[in-house]
């Protein structure tokens, strides 16, 4: 096959898939631009610049019993709990349902009348102490969002891992990612009808077409095995370690910005960061369908 017609076919192929063009062509940073530059937020550059170190894998734990004991459940929240662990056994493979066996036990969770700081946050979960808080009213999409973080954390010694997002010494890698694929799932599995910031729309796209890169059965697993370090090397099959790095750090900042500084913005960086991401993501997946058909 000569060059001019390998190329047409690939583009043939990617326009026809629907779903890697909802984040490669999405409007989303030109419609946004505008109104953000005019909100006059500031984008940290000390962030964007920020050096990005992947930790390796977490000890793959053993499971201690294929089922729990829903009387050790916490009766407020009981019955959602229970519905939540039975989509998750039905849409997972059992593997995957380890870290969720071996952090219920223990989970707490409180409804707090109380906002939290980040922007647009309605919940989080603390890995640390195994707590779920969610503001003011209860909201059974925001528990399971918070239900898959605890379904994916391990601690180990100083370091945190939640999904892909690892934490060391105060220093965050890949939430934007991590944020991105456990709304994702929620909204695919769990809670369809969940609603979402403009940010978190951006994300669950950035996220979905990762998995239709990666794979979706190996993106379940490493995200329930919190292993970043597996999906960058999925990455790296096709574009460079750079690359991968670049992609973590330009949605981070992203991330960043949009949900915790509420403060003026430099149009230039945020505007290079979108397009940069649609730019790797497209390579990536240009490079994939170029490898399968050879």
């Amino acid at each position: 096959m000569n060059d001019f017609k390998l190329v047409e076919q690939l583009t043939n192929l990617i326009i026809n898939n629907k779903e890697i063009i909802t984040t490669i062509l999405t409007s989303y940073m030109i419609t946004n631009i505008e109104y953000i530059t005019q909100k006059k937020f500031k984008l940290r550059r000390d962030f964007i610049d920020k050096k990005v170190e992947v930790i390796s894998s977490p000890l793959i734990l053993s499971i201690y019993n294929s089922d729990f004991d829903s009387k050790d459940l916490i009766e407020d929240f009981k019955k959602d709990i229970i519905e939540f662990y039975n989509i998750f056994k039905k849409k997972f493979s059992e593997e995957n349902l380890t870290t969720f066996v071996n952090n219920i036990k223990y989970l707490d969770i409180e409804v707090i009348n109380k906002s939290f700081k980040q922007k647009c946050t309605v919940g989080i979960y603390y890995p640390a102490i195994n707590k779920i808080e969610i503001s003011k009213k209860y909201n059974k999409a925001t528990l399971f969002h918070e239900l898959l973080h605890m379904s994916s954390s391990a601690l180990r010694g100083d370091i945190i891992y939640i999904g892909f997002n690892q934490v060391y010494n105060d220093e965050s890698n890949a939430r934007s990612i991590n944020e991105g694929y456990t709304e994702y799932l929620n909204k695919k599995f769990f809670a369809p009808d969940s609603s979402s910031s403009r940010l978190y729309d951006y994300l669950v796209n950035l996220a979905e077409n990762l998995e239709l890169i990666i794979d979706e059965d190996k993106m379940q697993r490493f995200y329930f095995n919190s292993d970043l370090s597996s999906l960058c090397n999925e990455l790296n099959n096709y574009i460079s370690k750079e690359e991968t790095l670049e992609l973590i750090k330009d949605s981070d900042y992203i991330y960043d910005c949009f949900h915790f500084k509420e403060e003026k913005m430099q149009q230039d960086l945020i505007t290079y960061s979108f397009k940069r991401i649609n730019d790797i993501l497209f390579k990536a997946y240009f490079n994939k369908i170029k490898n399968n058909s050879d």
